[in-house]
């Protein structure tokens, strides 16, 4: 018996790869998804904030000029203007509400609108942040287009955009 009968092949027979991902393949998948994510996420809520600024922004501007409207039809005077339950310098029963205090009116809530300050002839209307936007910081809008952004930890700036701590 020699090597010349002996074949190689039919004693190591090769085994074909099984279908699949091998384990080492799947963690570095979900590593690659996760730091993908983590990257994403920040600047996806980041992007949610602004969009909800830039909605109540539009709406003060909106419940300025029902105001303007209103101002134009009753002898030039805010007084009893109504703006969701807040009413400037109520002196009578309001009864038309001109606007209303949410924002959006349907759905989770982020804002509120309400008058700061109001008499016969000047309005400040504001815009407090509510759930998901507690903490971003009140907006207001005066009759003149005054607009200020009262900021928690950068504080008070007489606009609306800013880039850090400068107004754009």
């Amino acid at each position: 018996m020699g090597l010349a009968n002996f074949h190689f092949s039919d004693r190591c027979v090769m085994k074909a790869k099984s279908p699949g991902f091998s384990l080492l393949e799947l963690l570095v998948t979900v590593a690659i998804v996760g730091i993908l994510a983590s990257i994403a996420y920040p600047s996806y809520t980041n992007s949610v904030l602004k969009s909800n600024r830039a909605e109540v922004q539009g709406v003060l501007m909106s419940a300025a000029q029902a105001l303007e409207r209103y101002r134009a039809r009753n002898n030039f005077v805010y007084s009893d203007a109504k703006i969701g339950a807040s009413v400037c310098n109520d002196t009578a029963a309001a009864d038309q509400v001109l606007f209303s205090d949410r924002v959006p009116e349907t759905g989770a809530q982020n804002y509120a609108i309400d008058f700061s300050a109001c008499s016969a002839t000047t309005f400040t209307l504001r815009a407090t942040p509510q759930g998901r936007m507690t903490g971003d910081g009140a907006m207001t809008l005066s009759q003149t287009g005054a607009k200020t952004w009262v900021d928690p930890v950068i504080g008070a700036k007489d606009c609306w955009t800013r880039k850090g701590d400068n107004c754009t």
